[in-house]
């Protein structure tokens, strides 16, 4: 079961079905350890031509499926058929619209062997596919809510745009959670202008700054104990991680955000929940930054070792952060670790993490990741996840569910280790295996040969239900994992060019 933090027109384009996760003295950029994306090999002007033909697409049927959502809020019958004929000619324009760019995509693949194979092509085709509208901004935090139900708004956060702003190019985004002062949450637009000022760096003509006004009813620095069976203690968790998402749902909804580049930002108290939420959704973050955090007990580390970190500590909480990056580091991960020179909240470090944020960028298609679930609803790491496993409550501490998968593409090997995993779906691109040629897979030891076949109904899937263009996988397997002991190979699934 996975979460995914949707866009509208991933809603739209689905048919009004949205799945939900539904998106920081010295700092050095964690090792690009593969999964670089290289240059596309076709012209420009057909790169161009494709994106625009995709836009219109997918411009066009998002606005039938809109117009289809709003039906229900209609009183007559005859408000309602006319609504239906302007939605029928929308779906007949946009499949005409759909003909339009696969007939050129399929003709311009020609050239190149085929366009599924490219990754560095289809990041650039699919570029800001969906539909957004430009959005005034005088520069200034702007109070929104991320949940609007007729004259009922609920979610409030603030949010500061650079006036500059237009939906032709992606913008950076920075979700900062503050901890409490004096027992309460400080006003969002506090923090922004406190924390991120505009005149620092670029971070007023360049990036997207949030942070929420947050209900003092919800206990956000509450422990929580992921193999706990009581459904109190689950449904407040959940409305934590609820009430965070929804923000950055409708972020992405109204704003043309960089993927790569969304940072979340945890103050004091706040740094255990911020530490669950990232460890349980790693690849959708390019960096964490921790500011003076209470507590680094909430981490999973293997989670955590293809994301950027940084943390700015007081001197009394160095040997605490140290600690942390030592075994974030023993895990193949980078913290960058700052001394607050102030007491304000970016303890007089905010240019640092400017610059920072400036070289860390997320990294999707990376050749190891580690998945080890926080919680047994959640468990989808990069281009891994896991399907059945035992119940993290179930086992002791030392035997929850694990998995481990490395990527060889010099021999399009994949190995994979896993620990109380009975199936996992892995998703592919070519950056990760040649997919013209058999795929070896080691699956705890057990040899086998599969071969997977693209689909560009996958790929179109995986980036519309996820909300994000650069999700860019064109087949998935799925595997049975046989334990560490035994020698029967592991069965598949038995569509091979899965994900159609």
């Amino acid at each position: 079961m996975t979460i995914e933090i949707g866009i509208p027109a991933a809603r739209a384009l689905m048919g009004g079905v949205l799945a939900l996760g539904l998106l920081f003295p010295s700092y050095h950029p964690l090792p690009a350890q593969g999964g670089d994306v290289p240059s596309p090999v076709l012209p420009k002007g057909d790169i161009k031509t494709l994106n625009k033909k995709l836009a219109a697409w997918f411009k066009l049927k998002t606005e039938a499926n809109d117009l289809d959502n709003s039906l229900d809020d209609l009183k007559s019958d005859r408000q309602r058929k006319k609504l239906r004929k302007k939605i029928r000619d929308l779906n007949s324009k946009a499949r005409k619209a759909r003909e339009k760019f696969m007939t050129d995509f399929e003709k311009k693949g020609q050239k190149v062997g085929g366009l599924l194979k490219h990754v560095g092509d289809l990041r650039a085709i699919f570029e800001g596919c969906f539909p957004y509208k430009n959005v005034f901004s005088d520069g200034k935090p702007k109070k929104r809510w991320a949940e609007i139900r007729g004259k009922k708004k609920s979610n409030p956060f603030f949010l500061r745009s650079p006036k500059a702003y237009k939906a032709t190019k992606d913008w950076p985004l920075i979700l900062t959670l503050p901890g409490k002062e004096n027992g309460k949450y400080p006003s969002g637009e506090k923090i922004i202008e406190k924390l991120w000022p505009s005149d620092v760096g670029d971070l007023g003509s360049n990036y997207l700054v949030a942070a929420p006004e947050l209900d003092p009813e919800i206990d956000f620095n509450a422990p929580f104990n992921p193999s706990t069976q009581k459904e109190e203690e689950i449904a407040r968790e959940s409305l934590r991680r609820r009430t965070i998402h929804r923000i950055l749902r409708d972020i992405f909804i109204n704003f043309r955000v960089d993927m790569d580049r969304v940072y979340m930002v945890a103050l004091g108290d706040f740094a255990p929940f911020a530490l669950r939420l990232v460890s349980t959704f790693p690849d959708r973050y390019a960096g964490l930054i921790l500011i003076r955090p209470s507590s680094f007990e909430e981490a999973r580390i293997s989670n955590l070792s293809n994301l950027a970190v940084a943390v700015i500590h007081d001197e009394n909480g160095k040997a605490e952060a140290e600690g942390f990056a030592s075994a974030l580091e023993k895990a193949g991960g980078k913290v960058a670790l700052f001394s607050a020179t102030k007491k304000g909240p970016g303890g007089g470090r905010t240019e640092d993490l400017v610059s920072w944020m400036e070289e860390n960028r997320r990294v999707l298609f990376r050749n190891r990741v580690v998945l080890e679930p926080v919680t047994d609803y959640f468990r989808k790491s990069y281009w891994v996840e896991i399907l059945e496993a035992s119940y993290i409550s179930e086992v002791p501490k030392d035997e929850k569910p694990r998995v481990e998968v490395t990527a060889d593409p010099a021999t399009n090997r994949i190995v994979v280790k896993a620990r109380n995993v009975t199936k996992i779906r892995i998703y592919y691109n070519d950056l990760l295996a040649n997919l013209d040629k058999e795929i070896t897979l080691v699956l705890n030891g057990t040899t086998k040969l599969d071969k997977r076949i693209r689909s560009f109904t996958t790929l179109q899937n995986l980036v519309i239900t996820r909300g994000d263009p650069r999700n860019i996988f064109t087949a998935m397997g799925v595997y049975s994992i046989p334990k560490p002991e035994e020698s029967a190979g592991a069965e598949e699934d038995s569509g091979k060019g899965s994900g159609g």
